[in-house]
């Protein structure tokens, strides 16, 4: 299996996760699913979409800082954040890695 054909598998069992924890969270919690090896799209899925974001939207910030350091915390918990509108919210973001370690 190539590189890119991993990286596809993930992100493809990813959008499973995405979907039925989307499904059992409704309606109080956002889930967005980003593919890192393409910053300026990188939102694949999302499901209860509270932020406003959309398939196709760039990479957020913690995601660019995950992208720069390999070592970045693969989970990170119960942070406080906001959406675009202002309006708080608590996050938790995980980074998903290939076999060669790579955030994906």
């Amino acid at each position: 299996m190539t590189l890119a054909e991993e990286n596809h598998l993930l992100l493809r069992e990813g959008r499973k996760i995405v979907e039925a924890l989307g499904k059992t969270l409704a309606p109080l919690v956002e889930i967005v699913l980003h593919d890192l090896t393409d910053p300026d799209h990188s939102v694949v899925a999302i499901a209860n979409n509270l932020s406003g974001r959309q398939v196709g939207d760039a990479v957020t910030e913690l995601g660019l800082a995950r992208m720069a350091d390999p070592d970045f915390p693969e989970v990170i918990e119960n942070y406080a954040n906001r959406f675009p509108d202002g309006r708080p919210a608590k996050s938790t973001s995980i980074g998903l890695k290939n076999s060669r370690g790579e955030y994906v």
